[in-house]
């Protein structure tokens, strides 16, 4: 549940395995590409946030405008991660684990071989990054 107020939104969440760590990583962004994290209280998985206020859309300015907003993120978004962040490639295996049994529970709702495409990129991934940091 979200509720705006001014220049501030309380966002209340289910606690799940994307959002336990919601708050840390706000923190390490500080705001600088990220909404700013306000206040938090984990005991009742509150997060005080910092108010978007929409402006252009991206789509409207074509796709080398997004494409320079993405340059221009990414860099700002990427920090060195320790605990307790889980790594690139622990956080792989887990998608790998629980894709495929996902896809079975609800049912297969698309075809075998976009899961096989994402399972492959999952493991592409992990390997590009611990090659890297060997």
């Amino acid at each position: 549940m979200v509720v705006a107020a001014g220049d501030a939104v309380l966002k209340l969440q289910f606690p799940h395995r994307e959002s336990e760590h919601e708050a840390e990583a706000l923190r390490e962004w500080d705001g600088d590409g990220a909404i700013g994290l306000l206040a938090h209280d984990p005991e009742r998985h509150a997060l005080l946030l910092e108010r978007a206020r929409p402006g252009t859309h991206l789509s409207a300015g074509g796709q080398e405008a997004a494409v320079d907003v993405f340059v221009d993120l990414l860099p700002r978004l990427w920090k060195p991660a320790a605990s307790p962040f889980r790594s690139l490639a622990d956080e792989a295996a887990w998608w790998i684990d629980y894709l495929p049994k996902s896809w079975e529970h609800v049912g297969r709702p698309f075809e075998r071989a976009l899961l096989d495409t994402v399972i492959a990129t999952l493991r592409e991934l992990a390997a590009s990054r611990a090659s890297r940091c060997s």
